[in-house]
């Protein structure tokens, strides 16, 4: 599973934990599973437009090569939010629902230094550095937390057991939780469910953004797909129109920011060759929805 798409707000030159700075930067994080790097406008995209990622690239500064410490889930989330190599903190690959760790309480993470200047943190999206409760994002410095524990083909549904009986599925892969805060408030996200994610996932990105803009505040939003691309709901492959990730998710959160002036000029930096659209994935499953319920 790799991680394609890193979006900075800047941080304008400006240390966190500099004392004359009476303006601190706003930080907006959006980390995506399996973008690839000509998915989007700004970096080659010619079949649909993604208005809001191309002003964003245009008005701000753009990177052409980005690295991480891993390109797989868990990994790469370790080490951007410690800014670790994700070996060090004990965190490799993908952890599962039947991992038994996580990242270290110990460990010292963005939001933490975020809140350490009074900034509102909030993490909207999948998580992936362990599913227990004192692994979650409010145990790393976050105020708020909604999302998926881990990854959304994490599932019964998984191919690689969808030809099972469910109580065999069940051993493999346990159902999927939708988290808010704490507390599972949903036991069993289904494919229905997971059309509407992305959606959600936005929605509370922009009340966020409105709700502290005139204060600083640090959003961390790890969209769960394009990987294991179940639905989009509305958005589902709709060319001409914007991409789904520039109206559903990325784009969105970006027009907020910019039309509000919450955050300052951003720096984005994708880091893997150009892949394939994924449009023909999402044709699939919309011709075979009962494959993903």
């Amino acid at each position: 599973m790799r991680m394609l798409f890193l979006m900075l707000a800047a941080w304008c030159s400006v240390s966190l934990s500099a004392k004359t700075d009476t303006n601190p930067p706003n930080v907006v994080v959006i980390f995506m599973d399996d973008m690839a790097y000509a998915d989007i406008g700004p970096f080659g995209a010619k079949a649909y437009p993604t208005p809001h990622l191309d002003r964003m690239a245009k008005e701000g500064r753009k990177f052409t090569d980005f690295y991480v410490t891993q390109a797989v889930c868990s990994a790469s989330r370790a080490g951007l939010l410690t800014g670790c190599y994700n070996v060090r903190v004990g965190i490799l690959g993908a952890l599962g629902p039947k991992s038994t760790h996580g990242l270290n309480p110990k460990e010292i993470t963005l939001a933490e230094l975020c809140k350490q200047r009074g900034y509102a943190t909030a993490c909207f999206g999948k998580w992936h550095l362990g599913h227990h409760q004192k692994f979650l994002p409010l145990q790393h410095g976050f105020d708020e937390y909604f999302g998926i524990p881990y990854s959304n083909d994490m599932w019964p549904y998984h191919p690689g057991v969808r030809h099972l009986p469910m109580a065999e599925r069940l051993k493999k892969w346990p159902h999927l939780p939708l988290i808010e805060g704490n507390k599972v408030i949903n036991p069993k996200v289904t494919g229905k469910d997971q059309e509407q994610i992305t959606t959600q996932l936005t929605e509370r990105s922009v009340r966020f953004i409105e709700k502290n803009k005139d204060k600083p505040f640090f959003l961390y939003v790890p969209h769960p797909m394009v990987h294991g691309l179940v639905a989009m709901g509305r958005f589902v492959a709709r060319p001409p129109a914007a991409a789904p990730w520039d109206r559903a998710g990325a784009g969105i959160v970006v027009n907020a920011r910019l039309e509000r002036n919450a955050v300052r000029r951003p720096r984005s930096g994708p880091f893997h060759p150009p892949q394939p659209f994924h449009g023909q994935v999402r044709q699939e499953q919309r011709d075979n929805p009962t494959q993903f319920r």
